[in-house]
């Protein structure tokens, strides 16, 4: 029986894609072409998982992110770019939340649901208003003001203070 690897086990595949990620220079591009000639299969095929597990690996030992260069490679970020990730992912959630929340309240008759769909559905649908809030763009600038003289994050509930 097989068993899969985890990506601490990572296969001899995504620890070579790894070793050449590591010697990438911040905005270098490692192309597809390099990695599959390396690896000896298509990264872009079926040995997709190789680069996956390559990238997983060098950000979480290394803190170094690779973006993806449509049909070229992989590209070594630098730290201004990988800084800038946060705020279109913060809108990008606050619009799920909100198409979410309004198909959640779309319930035609909540006294028919038994009571394990009720708490389901109230507290989804409490957590969704709390990440609609939090992301509301007035509170972002509320907090990134209350950040202005600092050189680090707030503590969750130190932001969570400010974004009442």
């Amino acid at each position: 029986m097989d068993k899969k690897k985890t990506i601490p086990e990572a296969g001899l595949d995504s620890r070579l894609a790894y070793e050449r990620l590591m010697k990438a220079e911040p905005s270098e591009v490692v192309t597809y072409d390099e990695l599959s000639r390396l690896v000896k299969r298509n990264v872009q095929g079926d040995g997709r998982h190789v680069i996956q597990t390559a990238r997983r690996m060098a950000q979480r030992e290394d803190q170094i992110v690779f973006e993806c260069v449509r049909n070229v490679g992989l590209r070594r970020m630098l730290d201004g770019e990988i800084a800038q990730l946060g705020r279109p992912a913060i809108r990008s959630i606050r619009r799920k939340v909100r198409r979410t929340a309004r198909k959640i309240a779309c319930l035609s008759d909540f006294d028919a649901l038994t009571n394990d769909e009720k708490l389901r559905h109230n507290t989804d649908l409490s957590v969704l208003g709390v990440l609609g809030h939090c992301t509301e763009p007035r509170r972002v600038k509320k907090l990134a003001h209350k950040l202005l003289d600092s050189s680090h994050a707030l503590p969750t509930a130190a932001a969570l203070d400010v974004l009442k």
